[in-house]
């Protein structure tokens, strides 16, 4: 507890729903939902723990973490599992430090080798940055023709357009759905999952 600042575990149906009603606006990702946690309990037997910092009836914050045992990287508690960043909100900096120090509790109590805080550009205490992944981000404001014009690179725009030269073409929809399966797995595997 930090003042009146406390830290509750988040359980299925209303609480759920609770859940996704503070962190749905707040969400970088799918993987901040609640329906996340049944995905990858299904998927992978790992176990979850989606955290609410709560200062009287008001939601401070939310933190969901899952529990991935490796054989060679160890276990460790990460958020946003198979996701690049997302699974840490907070309004405060109260609700920040009582959501990490819930997060080092449990790591300890379930004994894994690390914690895996997964965020944008949030330099943490106690934490070291892995400058290894990054996330592109790219403003679509103004449309095409504006991304294209205004924010692509010189130097992309014209491997862009030798691409099509070379008859290179873009395809979409579910006729398409056998090839990104196709490419989607060999990409996870590669990857481990």
């Amino acid at each position: 507890v930090f003042g009146d600042m406390r830290v509750i575990p988040i359980g299925e149906g209303d609480e759920a729903q609770r859940w996704d009603a503070y962190v749905g606006p707040r969400a970088a990702a799918v993987m901040d939902l609640s329906a996340w946690r049944r995905v990858v309990r299904k998927a992978y037997g790992m176990k979850s723990w989606l955290l609410a910092a709560v200062e009287g009836e008001q939601w401070q914050g939310a933190l969901s973490l899952y529990e991935a045992r490796h054989p060679l990287f160890g276990s460790y508690l990460t958020t946003s599992a198979f996701g690049n960043d997302g699974g840490f909100i907070f309004e405060t900096p109260e609700a920040r430090d009582a959501l990490l120090a819930e997060a080092k509790s449990l790591a300890d109590a379930q004994k894994v080798d690390y914690l895996v805080l997964r965020t944008r550009e949030l330099d943490l205490g106690g934490f070291s940055i892995d400058r290894h992944y990054r996330s592109a981000v790219l403003d679509l404001t103004g449309g095409a023709d504006a991304v294209w014009k205004e924010r692509v690179p010189a130097k992309t725009r014209n491997q862009v357009r030798k691409g099509q030269k070379e008859g290179f073409t873009i395809a979409t929809g579910h006729a398409q759905l056998e090839a990104f399966y196709s490419v989607f797995h060999a990409h996870m595997r590669d990857l481990g999952s």
